[in-house]
């Protein structure tokens, strides 16, 4: 999955064990999720300057220790991006694998009575960088609201509906003689039966939040059936008119439920 989306649900479940007094030492600046960050740092809008932002955390550990007082905990939400004044709205399935596309990743951060939505941005550094630490993550105050009522699918359910999208999708990209694609969907599907859950990419991501096996085993799966991207991903393949209908229809249930997922990893590791 593209890294805002990875990033965004590790400082959810990595910050809910933090709030909950589990030791996440090393999380910043050493989790995969920041293998190319130099900077992670929250904002919130100047109160006197339209233009201005201020810095509230220079990095996710002491953004955590900031919300300690109040923050009963974190959870994941995915909405539409709006579209910008004079431009037109891609599809988030086929914009998701460029910088600012696919839909808005948000982190409620939940008090008793009221909660703050942030949202992650991302710039770009320098590219000569010889560490390769060439971007800097800046989450945004968006705002403060009332806490959200948690709309988002129970992990067990959300995985269910996965499980039949995967096997529908893996018989479409066999049709389409895709079979990097198909091993993709049967590793997806092989590690949401793994006992115990099989080794992942975003392993430490796991090992930082405390994830129990279900969600592990949904992690590994989502990360294997992320296949939306920009040249040579799934979003590229041309399908033959007779299974082009298919094709979109399949494509976009993967990518919808894949969203549900990844909220639901996170959302299950909130315990306010």
């Amino acid at each position: 999955m593209q890294g805002p989306i990875a990033q965004a649900l590790a400082l959810v479940a990595v910050g809910n064990a933090s709030l909950n007094d589990r030791d996440v030492t090393g999380f910043w600046p050493n989790a995969s999720v920041f293998r190319f960050s130099k900077i992670c740092e929250f904002l919130a809008p100047s109160p006197t300057d339209d233009d201005a932002w201020l810095p509230v955390a220079q990095n996710p550990i002491e953004w955590f220790d900031r919300l300690k007082p109040w923050c009963v905990g974190l959870r994941l939400h995915v909405a539409p991006r709006a579209p910008q004044p004079g431009q037109s709205l891609l599809n988030e399935r086929m914009s998701v694998g460029f910088v600012g596309g696919g839909p808005r990743w948000l982190i409620e951060a939940a008090g008793k009575d009221s909660a703050q939505i942030w949202q992650g941005f991302d710039r770009l550094l320098d590219r000569a960088d010889p560490q390769q630490k060439i971007w800097a993550n800046g989450y945004l105050l968006q705002g403060e609201t009332e806490p959200q009522t948690l709309s988002a699918d129970p992990l067990p359910l959300a995985l269910a509906e996965f499980a039949l999208v995967l096997e529908e999708i893996e018989q479409l990209a066999r049709e389409l003689h895709a079979e990097n694609f198909a091993h993709c969907f049967v590793e997806a599907r092989e590690a949401l039966k793994s006992a115990p859950p099989p080794a992942g990419f975003y392993d430490d991501i796991a090992e930082y939040a405390g994830l129990d096996a279900d969600a592990r085993r949904a992690l590994v799966a989502a990360s294997s059936a992320w296949v939306f991207g920009g040249m040579g991903s799934w979003n590229d393949i041309g399908a033959p008119e007779a299974l082009s209908a298919r094709y979109e229809r399949q494509s976009e249930a993967l990518f919808q439920v894949l969203q549900r997922v990844i909220a639901a990893i996170a959302n299950a590791t909130y315990r306010g």
